[in-house]
């Protein structure tokens, strides 16, 4: 019992070595399949590792900037904020042109700029840098994507503080032309006070319309400055300074007025009786 299971185990054992040992002989005489079995793996491996690129490659970049735009400047100025991913190549106007450069290989990356991106910010858009790209590996498509978002946030924010910057010139001059106001008002005060009352009631006159104006300039001026001080994170004291000194005037100029008009109907009571 025993005896005959130990040689059916045995037959079985010689029948598996039997074959493996028929096809380790068909192999053994064919050098062409041992190569493919042995050699293939590792050239595969060789393929992906000299495709393989651990550090991303820089991209030739080309700008799309509409005509008489005023991010051009920006544009050439940041085109290299990301180092060496970018390399810069050129700004052209028209997207045609750039499409066929990249269809021909000529360029890597096209960016299409905003026409004006203050614009945008004031009607209260997101300023959009569109990409066109031909990369088809995920990788390189999510590094481009990053880039660009970089590259947008960078331009935005120094068109913010371009415009902080023209901001806080134009709310110094307004506040030369209220110095102005406020000297022009001691000297009118001075006139009423030596008794030139027409002349004072003339140049207050005068003063109260430059004042109306100016307060209107400055009103719609200041709000936008705290809009783009706030949107880029800055602070400054110019604009409470203005109101300050405008409602001053303006009070000033009231009194003065007054004390014109109190002085006119006192002379024409004097001239009456």
């Amino acid at each position: 019992m025993l005896k005959d299971l130990f040689e059916t185990i045995w037959q079985k054992f010689i029948r598996t070595f039997a074959f493996i040992d028929k096809e380790a002989r068909s192999i053994y005489h064919q050098p062409r399949l041992i190569f493919l079995l042995i050699l293939g793996p590792f050239l595969i491996l060789l393929v992906f590792g000299i495709g393989y690129r651990n550090v991303p490659r820089s991209l030739r970049t080309l700008f799309v900037v509409p005509e008489n735009s005023e991010i051009e400047e920006l544009v050439e100025d940041y085109a290299d904020s990301l180092g060496s991913r970018i390399i810069y190549a050129g700004i052209v106007h028209d997207a045609s042109e750039a499409d066929t450069q990249l269809r021909e290989q000529e360029v890597d990356l096209v960016v299409l700029t905003p026409a004006d991106p203050l614009a945008d910010w004031e009607n209260n858009e997101q300023s959009t840098f569109t990409l066109f790209h031909n990369e088809i590996d995920p990788f390189e498509e999510i590094t481009i994507q990053v880039m660009g978002q970089q590259y947008a946030d960078s331009v935005n924010e120094q068109v913010l503080l371009g415009a902080v910057e023209n901001s806080q010139e134009e709310a110094t001059a307004w506040q030369d032309d209220v110095s102005r106001a406020k000297d022009q008002a001691s000297v009118i005060r001075q006139s009423l006070e030596m008794g030139n009352v027409a002349l004072a009631q003339e140049s207050a006159e005068e003063l109260q319309q430059d004042l109306n104006t100016l307060t209107v300039a400055v009103g719609s001026g200041l709000e936008i400055v705290r809009q783009l001080e706030e949107a880029s994170g800055t602070s400054s004291n110019v604009s409470e300074s203005l109101k300050t000194e405008l409602s001053s005037i303006q009070e000033n100029t009231d009194q003065i007025l007054n004390m014109s008009a109190d002085s006119e109907s006192a002379i024409a009571g004097g001239e009456a009786t």
